[in-house]
């Protein structure tokens, strides 16, 4: 009787001699009379309705025409729910391309990207990437289709996709840019306004840009304040025969690029923004952080603020690394590079803590710590041969190593020296059989906090002397 209905478009109304013909428990369970109604637009149809009536021969055509009514806006409903399912499918296929799963590994730098689409659904208007050009250099795009829905995906991906091809013939972001002006400006749909776009070429320490009428990026770095990389012309699809200023600046080691689309500015509370300042702000403070940890940080201040964000949201975050011929080896730790790093981490030390400050132990946190089963002392050396950072390994329970005496010289600083050496700790405490690493460190030495909490470890510990500053106990799960 149902498939009848579905098949012949035809409401059915049940009649007495269907007791005999339908399943025994249908009518054992109280049903009187029933009624099944196509669920239906045109030749497309989506299911039944099915009523039931305790009293037989209660459902008449009066009552079954109420039924109809009631089925006609219902087919429709789940007529525009499934090309809402359809487009959504279509525009997270446009955008997979540069959706990002883990973030890419760019030899010489070290890359954050945060993605989360609101509801957590792929919905196209957000354009980003970074990518390798055949020369070496390093392109970054950040950009923002205004609208929702299909078109707005499909206008993502067409920028997306265009500017990275036209970047292999020609490294002037000014130029791809305005010719990704020219193809759009007869081919934004009626949904999409105009498209905001920063684009960045970094080469051979400089970083050149163009910026499209995107929300500036900012350009950390030790040895200069916060930079904002301005607009330099106007949204892409705005105008005929856009003419788009192009400038540079420095990028080298240590120097970070925090680049995010609106919906991380335009997160609201009572109709106040997050706003540029606090994102500024948020980026000088936290500069020290690993850009993954940064990106993540600066997503998760403004959901926080906000309470729910209401846009899609795209954050990247670039640091320039450590030159490539930073060497570490494996050394006694008693040898003169040693004994010299030492010496300086401990001048550090009575420096932020006073003059009267004395460690209580030698470089040695035990005899022969690092040389026993299960240990190691490090050097880093910069390019001229230098030493200019260190670290020890030792065993401190079974399965549990610690990290002491971690130190890159100030002036060494801000080229991923202390990074790479903390990893290649954690390395050879997992060849060893550690399963966990801890590190002890104190709150003036806020760099090395930084650094760890960047890295993924956590507080588990805090203690405080008469006289001495809080130390604080960290620890890395190596098994995750």
């Amino acid at each position: 009787m149902i498939g009848t209905a579905f098949e012949s478009g035809k409401p059915y109304i049940s009649r007495p001699e269907d007791r005999a013909a339908a399943l025994a428990w249908v009518f054992d369970e109280g049903v009187g009379s029933f009624a099944h109604v196509p669920l239906g637009l045109g030749p497309r149809r989506f299911g039944i309705l099915t009523v039931i009536h305790p009293e037989e021969g209660a459902l008449d055509d009066r009552r079954l025409a109420l039924l109809d009514s009631l089925a006609r806006p219902a087919a429709a409903a789940i007529a525009n729910a499934l090309e809402f399912q359809h487009e959504r499918k279509i525009a997270a296929a446009l955008t997979r391309g540069f959706v990002p799963g883990e973030p890419p590994d760019l030899e010489g730098y070290a890359l954050g990207l945060v993605y989360e689409p609101v509801g957590h659904e792929v919905s196209g208007g957000d354009i980003f990437g970074v990518w390798r050009l055949p020369s070496g250099a390093l392109a970054v795009l950040v950009g923002d289709a205004s609208g929702k829905g299909l078109e707005v995906a499909a206008v993502s991906a067409m920028v997306r996709f265009f500017v990275e091809a036209r970047t292999w013939d020609s490294e002037d972001p000014a130029v791809v840019l305005a010719q990704a002006n020219a193809i759009l400006r007869r081919r934004l749909p009626g949904r999409v306004a105009l498209v905001t776009a920063f684009l960045a070429v970094i080469d051979g320490g400089v970083l050149r840009y163009a910026n499209a009428g995107h929300i500036p990026p900012l350009v950390t770095g030790h040895d200069r304040p916060a930079v904002e990389l301005p607009t330099t012309g106007v949204p892409l699809g705005v105008a005929d025969d856009v003419i788009f200023e192009q400038h540079e600046l420095p990028f080298g080691p240590g120097d970070q690029l925090f680049a995010s689309t609106d919906g991380l500015h335009e997160a609201r509370r009572d109709g106040e923004l997050f706003g540029h300042e606090r994102v500024g702000a948020l980026v000088a403070e936290h500069a020290l952080l690993e850009p993954q940890a940064l990106v993540e940080l600066a997503y998760s201040e403004a959901e926080a603020w906000a309470g729910a964000l209401t846009d899609d949201v795209a954050i990247i975050a670039l640091r320039a690394g450590a030159s490539g011929d930073t060497e570490i080896r494996a050394e006694a730790a008693d040898g003169p590079a040693a004994r010299a790093l030492y010496a300086q981490y401990m001048q550090l030390l009575r420096d932020r803590i006073g003059a009267g400050w004395e460690p209580s132990e030698r470089i040695f946190a035990t005899e022969d710590a690092f040389g026993a089963e299960g240990g190691a002392w490090l050097v880093a050396y910069d390019e001229h041969g230098e030493a200019v950072g260190c670290g020890g390994l030792r065993t401190l329970e079974r399965g549990v190593g610690e990290i002491k005496r971690m130190f890159v010289a100030p002036d060494a600083r801000r080229h991923g020296r202390g990074r790479r050496l903390l990893r290649e700790l954690e390395r050879r405490a997992a060849a060893h059989g550690h399963t966990r690493v801890r590190v002890l460190t104190t709150e003036v030495l806020s760099e090395a906090i930084a650094l760890y909490a960047g890295e993924g470890y956590r507080t588990v510990q805090r203690s405080a002397r008469a006289g001495r500053p809080v130390e604080i106990w960290m620890e890395k799960d190596l098994t995750g």
